[in-house]
């Protein structure tokens, strides 16, 4: 009874595009293991000795922002003449209802597919938003891992009452 219970995702093609756009800025990145430091407040200003494994870019930021605007002329979108200072940020604006939280599920995986990342964050503004987040992503938990070859993700919440969560989730190798 359980299996006619399951969900049927339809893949509608606005998504895949804004899938393709994120995975896109990345052309020319190579798979590769990343190493970085991990702070915790009790260390800032001390010698950090744990390890964590981050998602490190290989691509010049020159090619970064020639992928981006190819992305955006693409779209139709007036291209930009340079990234933000410090680290790259892009944003994908879909309206509400159209899949947001499906696309995010399903970028993360296409990345980790395509470049081997493995580390996201999804930051949410409100606690409506993260409940409707946590709900997508257990509905759609088994559709992807039958759609990207039994792939295993996990997730967790941010609480500041647990910080080891965080030192853990970026210390883990997956």
């Amino acid at each position: 009874i359980e299996d006619s219970m399951k969900i049927k995702f339809d893949q509608l093609s606005y998504q895949d595009d804004a899938v393709n756009a994120v995975v896109d800025l990345f052309n020319g990145q190579e798979i590769r293991a990343n190493n970085f430091t991990v702070f915790g407040p009790e260390l800032f200003g001390q010698v950090q000795t744990e390890v964590g494994v981050g998602n490190g870019f290989s691509i010049s930021t020159s090619v970064l922002l020639n992928n981006t605007q190819k992305i955006q002329l693409d779209n139709g979108i007036q291209p930009v003449n340079g990234l933000n200072k410090g680290f790259p940020q892009f944003n994908i604006e879909m309206e509400t209802g159209t899949g947001k939280t499906f696309v995010y599920f399903k970028t993360i995986l296409e990345l980790n597919k395509k470049y081997g990342f493995t580390k996201f964050v999804i930051l949410v503004p409100s606690v409506a938003i993260l409940e409707g987040v946590k709900k997508t992503y257990d509905l759609t938990k088994s559709f992807f891992k039958s759609v990207y070859d039994g792939v295993v993700y996990k997730s967790f919440v941010y609480s500041s009452d647990r910080p080891n969560d965080v030192r853990e989730f970026a210390a883990s190798g997956d």
